[in-house]
């Protein structure tokens, strides 16, 4: 007894910290052949080489008037066709109420890349006692509603974002889940379409460069605050927000808490990306 109290506290870390490693591993993984599926999927769509990234996500309200001669309703229907086929930001929640059959079949209706995402779901109930789902973790904002309890998929939806934190835990901005590799300050540094800004620059045009992004957190690991070289983190605890309840990714923002030193902490958490790059299929 006296040697398994000696040892059980390395013994569990160790353990903990393979446990966790391996999810990241996963996670990386996943986030990996996902990037690669839609850059993939995104270079070989029809669309005006002068597309941007964000307008063919549909992120960009009013840019079907910008690809004269092609015509609005076109652009609509390229939009509509990357959302049905491709990606579409309203669709990282799934309703988990149903059969197991339901539940496949509700996961095969989502687009190629909303679908692989499927691993790195977790289950959720939003604080609806009458509703449980499978969603991607990160900041949810319900959308057309107040009740998350309301969601159908079509008038209410779920906007996810990944929250990004700086030292101290205060929140910095939230990224989309699914986003292009470029200078975040100017959307036409993009690389998707051929008429980017910045001609003497070395990037080549005309290249889908896809970056997704995945908020991990562990389940049996706390975050501290970084210290100076050597020095241990023990003393410098990630404080969460009295009112955020215990779990890995509770909360609004979905940074979660736990309790760790006799203190409510966040979870320890890193952004995992998957990138890819594949050049476009186009012809002017």
């Amino acid at each position: 007894m006296v040697e398994f109290a000696l040892i059980a506290l390395i013994l569990y870390v160790i353990l903990s910290v393979t446990i966790e490693f391996g999810r990241i591993l996963y996670g990386a993984q996943v986030l990996q052949d996902v990037s690669r599926l839609a850059a993939r999927e995104l270079a070989v769509t029809a669309m005006p080489a002068n597309m941007t990234f964000d307008c063919a996500l549909g992120r960009d309200p009013g840019c079907e008037n910008d690809y004269s001669p092609v015509t609005s309703s076109q652009i609509l229907d390229i939009q509509a066709d990357v959302k049905a086929r491709i990606w579409d930001d309203a669709k990282l929640v799934v309703d988990a109420g149903g059969t197991n059959s339901a539940v496949d079949a509700a996961f095969a209706n989502l687009p190629l890349v909303n679908r692989a995402l499927r691993p790195l779901l977790i289950y959720d109930d939003f604080t609806c006692t009458t509703r449980k789902f499978f969603r991607y973790p990160g900041h949810v904002q319900v959308v057309g509603s107040s009740d998350p309890c309301d969601w159908n998929g079509s008038t209410v939806t779920f906007k996810i974002t990944v929250p990004v934190v700086i030292s101290g835990g205060a929140t910095l901005a939230y990224l989309d889940v699914l986003g292009e590799v470029r200078n975040p300050t100017d959307v036409s540094s993009g690389p998707f379409h051929l008429t980017m800004t910045g001609d003497g620059r070395p990037e080549p045009k005309g290249v889908a460069a896809v970056v997704t992004r995945y908020p991990f957190q562990a389940a049996s690991m706390s975050g501290f605050t970084p210290q100076a070289q050597w020095e241990p983190t023990i003393g410098g605890p990630i404080e969460a927000d009295g009112a955020t309840p215990v779990g890995t990714y509770t909360g609004p923002d979905g940074l979660g808490a736990q309790y760790a030193m006799a203190k409510k902490v966040r979870p320890y958490r890193r952004i995992l990306t998957g990138q890819a790059f594949f050049r476009r299929e186009v012809m002017e």
